[in-house]
């Protein structure tokens, strides 16, 4: 270290006794609104989360292209979006409007998200159009198409650990028809397709060998799982006091909190019965399980929160699905994996990020504690260095009171409530 000439105007950063890892990526956020640079974006960079992907929502594509540009400008702080969808595709009436899809994607660099009522002759025309331009298209598993067919077809990223408790029991293809035949209005719809009964059921008659052989494809063809367990934890915890008065909501407005309780309080009478929330508590739980077999047989997986969805806290929350992902059988070093190397390999950046290394970009975390040893002690961040800017724990610290004072204000909420939150 002494032959090292450090200039005049270096920072010298005494690390003895912490810890280094690779910044953090978020691989399914959306952005809130408008207000993301005032109440999101500082959140991910006090939490280290330096990379994300945006699943869609929130403000106009114009707006989150210009944060972008004034992100990579340093005009302003916060994370860099590695892709982002265009628009969310839910449903397509005819052939035509399948082949006029591609049209919808102004930025090749951004791809479309699938949702779930997608036709299946329809979702394969709009697929063979995007590969033939180049367009990526991945999200949901559309309800009424297998997800091995979905891959088969370039699907690139399944989002959601319900995705195998769906397709990996005997009744699956029963479950693609319903939902098909309503979907194209052949069957009237008497309530809801996954009832408590159902999603027991998955649970119960989970299929591991169904479950293996779709790894196989979904290897086979390079797709890549994000699991967002905050997802379905939140079904599961929905009547918890302790799990509802979150601390950490001091970061989230007020109008986003109301909207979050009206979710919690629907989940929660979709059937309040003892079986109903087992039902719920057990599909959630299901789903861990299904990860950490799933790593194991070398399915590869994102790490992503579904940010600002119910009680997924925009950057903290990463930390929390890491500790998920551990809790369904994941070691921590594992877990880091997921929101490190497997973000830059899903984008063929392996060269440039994902690991500390000579000739890479700078952008990692220096931890008081060691992660190996306790996933959450990817929380005890000393300091970040994002693209060799270093911020202290004290300006870190001023990021999250930032953001405090801004989920607090009035202006910020009606700003919300005007935009339809």
């Amino acid at each position: 270290m002494d032959s090292i000439k450090a200039g005049n105007d270096t920072k010298v950063l005494d690390a003895k006794g912490k810890y280094v890892i690779p910044a953090l990526w978020d691989m399914h956020i959306h952005w809130l609104s408008s207000q993301a640079p005032q109440l999101n974006m500082p959140l991910f960079m006090a939490a280290g989360v330096t990379q994300v992907r945006d699943l869609g929502g929130g403000a106009d594509q114009e707006v989150k292209d210009k944060w972008q540009e004034d992100i990579k400008a340093g005009k302003l702080l916060g994370p860099r979006v590695a892709s982002q969808a265009a628009f969310i595709l839910n449903y397509l009436k005819d052939e035509e409007e399948a082949r006029g899809v591609n049209e919808r994607v102004e930025n090749k660099d951004h791809f479309i998200k699938t949702y779930n009522a997608l036709l299946p002759h329809l979702y394969d025309i709009m697929a063979e159009e995007a590969k033939a331009d180049g367009i990526e298209f991945m999200g949901h598993k559309p309800r009424a198409i297998s997800t091995e067919h979905c891959v088969r077809m370039g699907h690139k990223s399944l989002e959601h650990a319900r995705v195998f408790l769906y397709d990996c029991f005997p009744g699956s293809a029963d479950i693609q028809e319903e939902y098909r035949a309503r979907i194209a209005g052949e069957k009237e719809g008497n309530g809801p397709i996954v009832d408590t009964k159902m999603r027991q059921r998955m649970v119960d008659e989970h299929d591991p060998q169904m479950f293996a052989d779709l790894v196989e494809v979904i290897k086979e063809y390079g797709s890549w799982y994000v699991p967002t367990h905050l997802t379905r934890k939140m079904d599961a915890m929905a009547d918890d006091e302790d799990y509802l008065n979150d601390p950490r909501l001091k970061y989230i407005c007020m109008a986003q909190q109301f909207a979050w309780k009206e979710d919690t309080e629907g989940m929660v009478k979709s059937d309040p019965s003892p079986e109903g929330r087992k039902a719920f508590m057990d599909f959630y739980e299901k789903g861990l399980e299904i990860s950490g077999i799933g790593y194991d047989l070398g399915l590869p997986i994102l790490a992503g929160t579904d940010a600002n969805d119910t009680y997924c806290i925009p950057g903290l929350g990463l930390h929390e699905e890491l500790r998920e992902l551990v809790k369904g059988g994941l070691e921590p070093h594992e877990a880091l994996i997921t929101a490190t190397i497997n973000p830059a390999k899903f984008y063929g950046w392996e060269e440039e990020m994902g690991t500390v290394e000579v000739g890479k970009i700078a952008d990692f975390l220096l931890l008081d504690e060691n992660p190996l040893e306790d996933i959450s002690q990817t929380e005890s961040i000393y300091s970040l260095i994002n693209r060799g800017a270093v911020y202290s724990r004290s300006e870190l610290d001023e990021m999250l009171k930032y953001v405090e004072k801004n989920a607090a204000s009035l202006s910020v909420n009606a700003q919300l409530i005007k935009e339809k939150l």
